[in-house]
């Protein structure tokens, strides 16, 4: 007996079980009904939690949120190394409600994704200006499309020169195979209640009314996106479709077009906010990083169909 035996040699004081430890706890200590154990205690976590706050305690003085949006643009919550338009809206928005951030650094890579996701995040980012919080966009390898359409209403938009940016556009497409089934004898018929009953049917040819409808949505969401664009950085839309159309600029490109305010490291996106915001004392608050090649300056935490952005 093990136990015992290391009771004989007095390496411990005694033998009991969990149960009539905690018992004698409760009898010499602090009983506690409401707690697990039976008397009231502090775990070494707790413990431990309270003694660092108060050796390190939490930085009030204003802060600078940096928010990073790293991967294609998606609806929903999305995981690190995809940008989910109700995961990072809710980001932008945990710094509007935080009244210790002062001013957001967004830092965007990414290729674009869909329309609908990259308005909810380009919405927070307008309604953090409105809330008096400065916001500047820090442009990665690429910020194309949906990047650049939750870029655009930021108070300025920091780029490498050799960044990808650019791509204002909108594109649709629908595949069909009628012709090649026919190669293999295989055809296809139906009855339908209306006439776009069937639509979407890949085994049929598209119907140009439906053609039609489509590219009408193309249309007005490639107007909304020059648009949107126009009033951000203050231009006209014939001036801005002069560089959209799907056109995909380097950094340096957009710097002289309009699309980018200044050539500059993230360095210098981090600074700015001090400007912004006229106050010297802050300090950057990793809210969340969605893309994990951004490891070295900060820790990890940023269906195709017609519509979507370029």
């Amino acid at each position: 007996d093990l136990a015992k035996f290391a009771l004989q040699q007095k390496l411990v004081d005694g033998l009991k079980t969990q149960e009539e430890v905690e018992n004698l706890l409760a009898e010499r200590g602090v009983a506690d009904e409401d707690s697990d154990t039976g008397f009231r205690a502090s775990g070494l976590t707790g413990y431990l939690t309270q003694l660092d706050a108060k050796i390190n305690p939490l930085d009030k003085r204003p802060q600078v949120a940096v928010v990073v949006a790293g991967g294609e643009i998606t609806d929903g919550d999305q995981p690190a190394g995809r940008v989910g338009g109700l995961s990072t809206s809710a980001v932008l928005r945990e710094a509007r409600d935080d009244d210790d951030v002062k001013a957001v650094v967004l830092r965007v890579d990414s290729p674009g994704g869909g329309v609908n996701p990259s308005e909810e995040i380009r919405r927070e980012v307008a309604a953090l200006k409105k809330a008096g919080k400065p916001v500047v966009v820090y442009m990665g390898d690429r910020n194309a499309s949906g990047g650049y359409w939750i870029s655009m209403n930021a108070d300025r938009i920091y780029a490498d020169p050799s960044t990808i940016t650019g791509s204002i556009g909108i594109f649709g497409m629908i595949p069909t195979v009628p012709r090649t089934l026919e190669k293999i004898g295989v055809r296809t018929d139906g009855v339908g209640t209306t006439r776009f009953a069937g639509a979407f049917d890949i085994t049929r040819p598209l119907d140009p009314a439906v053609g039609q409808v489509i590219q009408s949505v193309i249309d007005k969401g490639y107007a909304d996106f020059t648009g949107k664009v126009a009033d951000a950085r203050e231009e006209s839309v014939e001036e801005v479709d002069a560089v959209a159309r799907g056109r995909v600029w380097s950094g340096a490109q957009a710097k002289e077009r309009g699309l980018v305010d200044e050539l500059a490291g993230l360095d210098a996106a981090l600074a700015d906010p001090i400007e912004l915001t006229g106050s010297a004392r802050h300090q950057v608050d990793v809210l969340a990083a969605r893309v994990a090649d951004l490891a070295e300056r900060f820790p990890e935490g940023a269906a195709y169909m017609p519509g979507d952005v370029l």
